[in-house]
């Protein structure tokens, strides 16, 4: 059922397939498929059908499905913006990009977006990742 319900936006969006830069690794939730929008801040979490909704997918621990609607991207819509209703896949072609490198930084910021949008249970490969995630100290627990 939601695989019909989302297909119409996710085969619309760019989809880029991010590495994370040596060192820094992606985490994992219990709510593996995040969708953040900038103009609403967590626990909300916007559905795909506005313009500024982005989709983070860990696929592992080095590489993340970060899907986002190109009039976003290119700046011609505001993030809570709303897509026009009963959209259609038109060719279903979905352009792919690869060989994108985020820094440390970059990948920290995006775990700390799925932790907060997660619900229980957060997973990552080293204590040191799951405390930059949570933006604290794990020490002693």
């Amino acid at each position: 059922m939601m695989h019909g319900e989302f297909s119409p936006f996710f085969s619309r969006m760019n989809w880029d397939v991010i590495r994370a830069e040596g060192g820094s690794s992606f985490i994992t939730t219990d709510s593996p498929v995040t969708f953040f929008n900038a103009d609403f801040k967590p626990p909300a979490e916007p559905g795909p059908a506005l313009y500024g909704t982005i989709v983070l997918f860990p696929i592992n621990k080095h590489f993340l499905l970060y899907m986002s609607h190109p009039e976003f991207e290119q700046k011609k819509k505001r993030a809570s913006d709303k897509l026009p209703e009963n959209l259609a896949i038109k060719d279903g072609v979905i352009r792919v990009r690869k060989g994108v490198v985020w820094p440390a930084e970059q990948v920290h910021v995006h775990n700390y977006v799925m932790y907060q949008l997660s619900q229980d249970v957060i997973a990552g490969e080293s204590k040191e990742i799951l405390e930059l995630a949570l933006g604290q100290t794990l020490s002693g627990h």
